[in-house]
Parts: structure tokens; C-alpha cells; sequence
């Protein structure tokens, strides 16, 4: 053994080792990049692994017998030992046998026949689409992109037995009026920071902010939001100073885990508030990885003005009424203004600009000013999750949603807690034919923000893949906590219109419009529902309605109004009017797909409009675009009165097939998912 090491030491493999593991470091960060910018399967980054520690016996061994060929100079009897030492060395003899195989030039040939080998496989992945999950993948199984094998990761978080953390509202124990927003701000950015560490179920804003100043018991409270620890705390902000006071409660003892009190300077306050996610992260017993503890102790901006001005920024934007979404606007603005840089400033922007086309029926030139705010917003701030959240909410508004996806996916994957992302990713999965896949993270949005979205967003997708029973308790269960809304009574006419009960169907139309009289969804939808049940008075009235109330005509989702009213004009016989409205309606949706709308959503009423204009090919096309995009409900398919002029199509015929055939299987996956979450499950 002692001659082996000496000799090792002799020929220099320790030199070798050494620079082959270094050169293996460096290939395999290579690896690394190309596997997350190529959206390369999880399996790439082995392979490449198993490839180098292949290499490495190779590389020694060459080494080994290289080092050794010529330095046993053999001496003739006759030489003397001055006159080898004038004479040239002779040339190294190369081994015979096997071991004449181990060149350095087979084993550089070899190593780069690896790099190839890696190369083609990589090549062969993203050249047929291994990057994009389609439906027929089945969704996230065998399909999925290491980015969505993460996100599936996180989304299973809402089944499991984590630390369940309420961040109470802070109290502003200052005398000043001025700075009683700023308890607010503190308490936002705190949440914001602890959400960000995958150990801990963190509770949405929202989701705490009825308990400010609350008088009753911690353990009613903690009860009530299904937590395990609870977070409270005060903050007095005065001349260039702030105090906070915070502690970290066990609800079921009411013993406290940890508290203490921080005397810093203002320019401090984002210091303070990383230290305390870490402290409450560590009581709690959360591992952080190097890129959470990192993400933590980022600074948002230097400005506290700007700070200030973000913070009443968000309070206006949710409220989600069109004058305090305007005041959003005003107070973004006014903060990138003092700090140009402010990452999160230009995030609040792009998704109050968003907002007014999603909820209000906006132009189309609002979404581009999204996308340009959030574009701004991820490159101030890359591992921003709000960022990638707003860039993904503008995409969609847009109709990209391909990108959007990937946008929400980064968003949730940077902050597993951000309750917006995983249901605004619920809702794209489900649009693009993977509602068994958009289960787990509306389950998760409605965790960490119980009644709010999610809750009813899931009672649809139930409805729509033939659950009414779990759809209806969906709705029950929201009307339970928030009372009667018109989110909770369209789920519950989704499961009417599932169940072919067209009556009850507009009768909950109805009075959707009742409870959200001003709307443009919800009158748009009645009117697309009224007319399916044949009142055509009722779905005129709703869709003159839509028109009054936006810009565009309401929802682009399914069906707009201009649509509508021409589909009633063909039934009153009035040919000239329909057509007017059928070509605005046109118009609309070639100009989603000038601004690179490739949805679903887009494709299917391009159908309905062409099929109502009698242009049965060009209706086929875009059925075939929307089928490839993942259209799945049939029941969209079946109560839609400009495909009856497509029965005979045998094309179309084809395409509502496998519409049934996606729906069957995505609903079986449903089935199975529910049974292993409860074997008492339908």
C-alpha cells in the first residue's frame, strides 16, 4: 500500500483528481443552467453526473499509465552513466495490450463523445417538445418540467402537517395619525418574508387582517384560521426611530416560543423585519435553504417614502372597486417616482393596470401596460415572487398563456405561500385541460386564504368535470363564511348547467346579477346563460348591460357580448343585425391574437363566431386550434347553439370525441385523487 501511494504521488494523480473534479464542478453548473433554460426533465442533471464519475476511472487510469511510459530509462552495458546523462532521452515506449487503450487522446476522444452523447439527448428532448406539457401527457406525470415537478411539490404542501403560522395585523402604538398606515407596511413585508420558507403554511393577508384589534381568545382565533402558532405584534415609529415588539405564541398553550423587542434606527426597518422571519422561522423549526435565507435578507428599496407609498398602494389596490384601484395606480406611480428602482413599486403597477381589464373590461392597451410595468418589475427584481405573479397575471390578460404559466410557476416556486400565484395557476392549468393538476394548488391557495377565490374557482372545476355534489358543497362552504355572492351562486350554476337543469340554470343567473348588479362578467355570463335557456329578452337585457359597464363587452372567457347579441339577432331572424355584431365580436378576437393571444378560450369563440357566420370550415379550424390547446368540458361543447350547424362535420364529430375522450380520463385522475385524499370519497 505504501509503494501504491508513493507511486500514485510519483505520477501526479493527485493533480489530475484534483483538476478533473474541478472541470466536473464547472461542467455540471453548465448542466445546471441549460436544465432549468431548457426546461429539461429532472433526470438530465443524474445523467450527466453518472456520465463524469464514469470518466473518472478512465481519466486516472490514463493518467497512471501515461505518467509511467519512459521513466524507466534502461542503460547499456557498455554506456557509462556520464555519457547517459549527455545523451537525448529515448522515446517512451507505448504499453502493449489493454493498457495501450489509455491515451490521453482516447480518453479526450471519449470525453468528448460524453459532452455529444449528453448533447443529443438533451437536443432530442427539446427539439419534440419535452419542454411543454400537453394533455396528452397526461398532465405532470412523466410530462412534467423540473420547474413543475416543484410547483406539484408545493401544491402538495396543502395535505401536509406544517407549522401553520397566523402573522396577526401589527398595532400602531404611536401617537402619530400620519404613520398609522406604516404598522401596516411592517406587518405586510413581515408576512411576506416568512411566506417565502417552504417549511411553514404562512396565512394570506387577507386571510388575518378581520382579526385586527380583535378581542377575542388566541385560541378561538388560531382555532378559527386553522393555526398552529400565531404571530403578534406593535409597531411606534417616531422622529427617525421605530420599535417593534413581536412574539410567537403557541395557540394550544398559550406559552410563548419566542419574543423580543427591536430599539433601530428607521433606515433599519427591512433588517428588522428579515431578522424576525428568521427568528419565527427557526422557532418553529423550518429549515431554510441558502436561496431562502438570501431571498430573506433582501432589501426592497432604500426610499422609506417610496416604502411608504407602495404600502397605501396596496391597501387601495386590494379592495378591488374600481376607484381605489385607481388610487393604487396614482400611489405606484408615486413611489416608483421616488425610487425608479423599486422593484415591487413597478410589480403593484402592472397588477392594478391588469386588474382594471380583468375585472372591470378594460381595453386590450391596459394588459400592454401591464406587461411592460411587470416586465420592468422582474428585471429590477428577479427573485421577486410578486414580479413573476404580476408578469404571469399581465400574460394571461393578453392570452399568452404558455408564458403566463411559467410565470405563476416561478412566482409560487420563489414564495411557496403566495396564495395569488397558486390560484392564478389553478385557473391556467384548468384552461389548458389540466384541472386534475389545478386541484392541488387551488387546495393550497384556499389554505393559506380560506374563503376567498379558491374556494368557488374549485367549485367550478368540480362542476365542469362532472362532481356537482363536491361542486355544491364548494358553494355551501363559502356561503357559509362569506354569505351569498355571486362567485358562490355561478358555481352553483355551472352544476346546473353540468346536470342539464337549464331552468335552475338562468334562475341563478339571475340573480347573480342581483348580487353584482355593475359586473361586466357576471352580466356578460347571464346573458350567455339566459340565452342557452332561451330567454332571449333576458340575455339581450344582460348583454346591453355588459356593454354599459366595460370597454370590451365583459368576460372574454367563453363568450363576450357582442357574440351573444349577434347569436340572438340570428334567432329573431334579423340577419343584417347579427352580422354586425358577429364581426365586432371578430374583430375583438383578432385583436387578442394581434397582441399574441394563443388560449384556449380565444380559439373556441373564434368558433362559435365563425360557425354562427356559416363559415363551417373556417369554424373547424379554430374548434381544431382550441382542441390543441386543450379544450376538455364537453358540456361547453354541447350547450353552445352555433355548433348545431357543425353535427354533420366530421371533423368537428372528431374533435367533440376526444373532448370526451380528455374529459373521461382527466376526470378518472379527479376520482382517483379524491379517493386517496379521503377513501370515503365518491
Amino acid at each position: 500500500m505504501k509503494k501504491l501511494i508513493l507511486e500514485i504521488h510519483r505520477r501526479s494523480l493527485w493533480q489530475v483528481l484534483g483538476i478533473y473534479l474541478a472541470g466536473s464542478w464547472v461542467a455540471l453548473q453548465v448542466v445546471e443552467t441549460l436544465t432549468e433554460s431548457l426546461s429539461l426533465p429532472a433526470w438530465v442533471q443524474p445523467f450527466a453526473l453518472v456520465l463524469l464519475i464514469i470518466g473518472l476511472p478512465v481519466v486516472l487510469a490514463t493518467a497512471f499509465v501515461q505518467e509511467g511510459m519512459g521513466s524507466k530509462e534502461a542503460v547499456s552495458p557498455t554506456q557509462s552513466l556520464a555519457d547517459v546523462g549527455e545523451a537525448p532521452p529515448p522515446a517512451p515506449v507505448p504499453p502493449g495490450g489493454a493498457a495501450g487503450l489509455f491515451t490521453w487522446r482516447n480518453a479526450i476522444m471519449g470525453g468528448i463523445g460524453a459532452l455529444i452523447v449528453w448533447g443529443l439527448v438533451a437536443l432530442a428532448w427539446v427539439l419534440r417538445g419535452g419542454g411543454q406539457v400537453t394533455v396528452a401527457d397526461g398532465g405532470l406525470p412523466g410530462g412534467a418540467t423540473p420547474l413543475q415537478a416543484r410547483v406539484a411539490a408545493i401544491a402538495a404542501r396543502a395535505d401536509q402537517d406544517l407549522p401553520t403560522v397566523a402573522v396577526l395585523p401589527f398595532e400602531d402604538s404611536g401617537s402619530d395619525d400620519a404613520y398609522a398606515f406604516f404598522a401596516d407596511g411592517v406587518h405586510e413585508d413581515l408576512l411576506t418574508n416568512l411566506s417565502k420558507v417552504n417549511g411553514l403554511i404562512v396565512l394570506a393577508r387577507p386571510t388575518v387582517m378581520p382579526y385586527r384589534g380583535t378581542s377575542l381568545p388566541l385560541q378561538q382565533v388560531a382555532s378559527e384560521l386553522g393555526a398552529s402558532a400565531v404571530v403578534s405584534g406593535s409597531v411606534r415609529r417616531a422622529q427617525g426611530q421605530v420599535r417593534i415588539n413581536v412574539q410567537l405564541v403557541d395557540p394550544a398553550t398559550n406559552a410563548s416560543l419566542w419574543a423580543e423587542r427591536y430599539d433601530r434606527d428607521l433606515t433599519d426597518i427591512f433588517a428588522v423585519q428579515s431578522e424576525i422571519a428568521l427568528a419565527v422561522a427557526n422557532a418553529l423549526r423550518a429549515t431554510l435553504s441558502s436561496a431562502e435565507e438570501a431571498r430573506l435578507a433582501s432589501v426592497p428599496t432604500g426610499d422609506l417614502t417610496a416604502f411608504d407609498l407602495y404600502t397605501r398602494g396596496r391597501q387601495a389596490y386590494a379592495q378591488y372597486e374600481p376607484a381605489a384601484n385607481e388610487r393604487a395606480v396614482q400611489l405606484f406611480k408615486d413611489a416608483i417616482a421616488k425610487d425608479p428602482s423599486y422593484g415591487q413599486a413597478w410589480a403593484g403597477l402592472a397588477d392594478a393596470y391588469a386588474q382594471t381589464v380583468s375585472r372591470w373590461g378594460a381595453t386590450i392597451d391596459w394588459a400592454d401596460s401591464a406587461l411592460a410595468a411587470a416586465g420592468r418589475a422582474v428585471e429590477l427584481v428577479p427573485e421577486s415572487s410578486e414580479a413573476h405573479k404580476a408578469l404571469g397575471l399581465a400574460l394571461a390578460e393578453l392570452g399568452r398563456i404558455d408564458e403566463s404559466i411559467v410565470a405563476n410557476e416561478r412566482a409560487l416556486e420563489l414564495n411557496p405561500n403566495n396564495a395569488d400565484a397558486a390560484n392564478n395557476l389553478a385557473l391556467l392549468y384548468g384552461g389548458v385541460g389540466r384541472p386534475a393538476d389545478a386541484l392541488p394548488l387551488y387546495r393550497l391557495s384556499e389554505r393559506l386564504r380560506p374563503h376567498v377565490f379558491a374556494r368557488t374557482n374549485m367549485g367550478g372545476v368540480y362542476a365542469l368535470m362532472g362532481f356537482p355534489e363536491q361542486a355544491r358543497a364548494m358553494a355551501a362552504l363559502d356561503q357559509e363564511f362569506s354569505g351569498e355572492s355571486s362567485s358562490n351562486v355561478n358555481v352553483l350554476a355551472l352544476a346546473a348547467q353540468a346536470e342539464g337543469d337549464l331552468a335552475e340554470m338562468a334562475r341563478l343567473a339571475r340573480r347573480e346579477v342581483e348580487l353584482s348588479p355593475t359586473d361586466p362578467r357576471v352580466r356578460a355570463r347571464a346573458a350567455l346563460r339566459l340565452f342557452r335557456a332561451g330567454d332571449l329578452d333576458g340575455s339581450q337585457a344582460e348583454a346591453e348591460a355588459a356593454m354599459r359597464h366595460s370597454e370590451s363587452g365583459g368576460i372574454f372567457f367563453i363568450k363576450n357580448a357582442n357574440t351573444t347579441l349577434g347569436q340572438i339577432a340570428l334567432a329573431r331572424g334579423d340577419a343584417t343585425q347579427a352580422r354586425r355584431y358577429l364581426r365586432a365580436s371578430l374583430s375583438q378576437i383578432e385583436e387578442m391574437a394581434d397582441h399574441g393571444a394563443d388560449d384556449l378560450w380565444v380559439h373556441y369563440q373564434m368558433a362559435t363566431v365563425r360557425a354562427a357566420l356559416g363559415e363551417p370550415q373556417a369554424a373547424v379550424e379554430s374548434a381544431t386550434r382550441a382542441v390543441e390547446r386543450g379544450a376538455i368540458y364537453p358540456v361547453l361543447w354541447d350547450h353552445e347553439p352555433a355548433f348545431e350547424a357543425l353535427a354533420d362535420h366530421a371533423d368537428f364529430r372528431a374533435l367533440r370525441a376526444t373532448v370526451q375522450t380528455r374529459w373521461e380520463a382527466e376526470r378518472a385522475r379527479i376520482a382517483e385523487a379524491e379517493r386517496r385524499r379521503s377513501p370515503s370519497a365518491p
